[in-house]
């Protein structure tokens, strides 16, 4: 059978993490973080450095780097709220995402979370090079009676005309392996970016590791 056919896609949900998606956010904060340490260190250093400096114009590129540092530690700090914020969200999101795959057996009155939910990752990640199959528009397949436009032939549009219409895909229709399809490029985009916030977060912990006050010159000049 086709596995790569969203036509004839294979459904297994609990393999999709979708907790990247939360783990995108937590990495980010964690790299954050490591910086906005290294900046804080950096203007203890400079601070000490400022009181035993004699010469002039050395003092004024002491000072000048000092109110740098402080100014990337109070911004580093405003995205890590906002960042920590997100991260929330996004928690928050994942549950009710996690949800579409139980179509019909969802309570009605809960579907517009579920879109809601879909709508603010959409926002965030290109759409996927992902044809709509023909089958998977009409409405049996659908908890409410309603024919997806053959206009619609991309995965953002097809989600949004089924959100407009407050309906998900039935369990085990083309409909819901399409939007299998759909979340497994979400998870794996994810995961790419998880892979660089990672590598991110890992270069500013270990740039403040080596940080050491005996070699603050060093350290000052990136080196």
């Amino acid at each position: 059978m086709g596995h790569d056919d969203p036509h004839q896609k294979q459904m297994d949900w609990a393999k999709l993490d979708l907790q990247r998606m939360e783990t995108v956010g937590n990495m980010q904060i964690k790299g954050m973080m490591a910086q906005a340490e290294y900046a804080m260190k950096m203007m203890e250093l400079l601070e000490k450095r400022v009181k035993i400096e004699k010469d002039i114009t050395r003092l004024k590129i002491l000072k000048d780097a000092f109110q740098n540092f402080k100014r990337e530690r109070h911004e580093l700090d405003a995205k890590i709220r906002v960042a920590e914020s997100r991260v929330k969200t996004v928690k928050e999101h994942v549950g009710w995402l996690q949800r579409i795959s139980l179509g019909q057996h969802v309570s009605q009155s809960l579907v517009t979370h579920v879109w809601s939910a879909f709508y603010y990752f959409l926002q965030q990640t290109p759409e996927p090079d992902l044809p709509v199959p023909t089958e998977a528009c009409g409405p049996e397949n659908f908890t409410r009676y309603v024919t997806v436009p053959t206009t619609e032939t991309g995965p953002w549009g097809y989600i949004l005309c089924l959100r407009k219409a407050n309906t998900l895909p039935k369990t085990s229709t083309p409909a819901m392996r399409y939007m299998y399809t759909i979340v497994e490029k979400l998870c794996e985009t994810a995961a790419q970016l998880t892979t660089q916030a990672a590598a991110d977060a890992n270069k500013a912990e270990t740039k403040l590791a080596r940080m050491q006050d005996s070699d603050w010159e060093q350290v000052f000049k990136g080196d």
